[in-house]
């Protein structure tokens, strides 16, 4: 006879396959447009750096020229006028904080870098606007390629991920128009210490899982250093954002690693454990929320209507949220959650009013955004809740949802 354990982890088996299938079908549909588009359009010089941006920097040129993978010569009637780098080509694999960040670099007759701007990317315009103010984009400028590549550019507090982004597409495209053999990232020792004490913290994390009395007693320190450490210097949490530009664009195997650790360990640990590690252990936001609650340790409890109202929200935010990509309509997610308000430098005014709006909420009431709203919490939940014991109806109702589900997935492919 399976035991208990084993009949919980196959109650999960059909909403696990639903959410699957809706992934597959999201995917499937974006990775469909970028064919299109890839069909309708012939991949010229002119394509590859917008005429807009070739204006901004050559007014009146007449051609682009393209010289190699990466380099675009601009001309003027038959006089060279600059140049173009783009990394269109060579950054597979670079993502910032929703996908990825191609960049040109633009250089005058004398070889040195005039400006750089970003090309068509996923990243939340309002983001990049508040990037640029910072000025990180002007950072190259006036600079030979080869004092750009020995440049050791800061990233940005607080945009850690799209900035990062944007210098390795920057030294991978000096390394492959310079001809240099690709040389491995210098070591950063505050870098590595970043990483090491986020390390740290998911072990605590994991740690406190089990029934260790003096952990519970430092919860306190987890929640801070989650904050701290992840939110405000790393930048490092799981947002529906970032699952999503992994979704649409891959997952960037070669670096943040302690962010894939994490987010191994965020669906791994509720699919065959049934425990939610990642929300009430580590999440940066349900941690502030945590330690805001603490001002006040009597919290309310919704009742009647709004108890009814707030049982079903978080799903249906998520389920409208889903449906809207699902039908193609082009989304800002990080408008659709608080998180990016750790990257203070470039968020927004409304995401910074939505981030302070949940936590004076938490005043009164325990982590609101993570139990109501919270999208990536939805999407835990899912692989994480599985019953034992089932009504007929409930598991026939969910089987027939995955036929039809599975038959609108063949029928949009084929």
């Amino acid at each position: 006879m399976m035991n208990e354990k084993g009949r919980a982890w196959i109650s999960k088996l059909p909403g696990i396959l639903f959410l699957f299938l809706i992934l597959f079908l999201i995917s499937w549909q974006y990775r469909q447009e970028e064919r299109k588009e890839s069909k309708e359009e012939k991949i010229s010089a002119e394509q590859k750096v917008p005429a807009e941006i070739a204006e901004e920097f050559f007014p009146g040129h007449t051609e682009l020229v393209q010289e190699s993978e990466v380099l675009m010569r601009v001309e003027k009637g038959r006089k060279v006028v600059g140049s173009f780098i783009v990394t269109t080509s060579i950054a597979d694999g670079v993502t910032g904080f929703a996908g990825k960040v191609p960049v040109v670099l633009a250089l005058n007759t004398e070889g040195k870098i005039i400006g750089l701007r970003l090309l068509e990317n996923q990243e939340s315009p309002g983001f990049i606007k508040r990037i640029a103010r910072k000025g990180f984009f002007d950072s190259w400028n006036d600079k030979t390629p080869e004092e750009a590549l020995e440049l050791q550019v800061e990233a940005v507090s607080g945009a850690t991920l799209s900035s990062e982004a944007v210098k390795e597409n920057v030294r991978r495209a000096l390394t492959y128009y310079l001809q240099r053999e690709a040389e491995g990232k210098e070591v950063r020792w505050m870098d590595l210490l970043k990483n090491g004490l986020g390390f740290v913290l998911v072990m605590f994390a994991l740690l406190s899982m089990f029934p260790i009395k003096i952990l519970k007693k430092y919860r306190w320190v987890l929640m801070a250093g989650s904050v701290l450490i992840l939110g405000f210097w790393n930048g490092y949490f799981l947002s529906f954002t970032l699952l999503y530009g992994w979704l649409t664009h891959g997952i960037p195997w070669g670096g943040k690693i302690l962010l894939l650790v994490m987010a191994f360990l965020a669906f791994f640990i509720p699919l065959f454990f049934g425990k939610s590690y990642y929300c009430y252990y580590l999440c940066p936001f349900g941690a502030a929320q945590e330690l805001a609650g603490k001002i006040r340790k009597k919290k309310t409890i919704p009742k009647g209507y709004l108890k009814i109202i707030l049982k079903y929200s978080r799903w249906v935010y998520f389920s409208v949220v889903v449906g809207l990509l699902l039908v193609g309509v082009t989304l800002d997610l990080t408008l659709f959650e608080p998180l990016a308000a750790f990257m203070f430098n470039a968020a927004g005014r409304w995401i910074l009013a939505l981030a302070l709006t949940f936590l004076f909420l938490s005043v009164f009431f325990s982590r609101p955004w993570c139990n109501y709203f919270c999208l990536t919490g939805q999407l835990l939940e899912i692989i994480r809740r599985g019953k034992v014991n089932k009504s007929n109806r409930r598991i026939w109702i969910e089987w027939s949802s995955i036929l039809i589900l599975v038959a609108l997935v063949l029928f949009v492919v084929w």
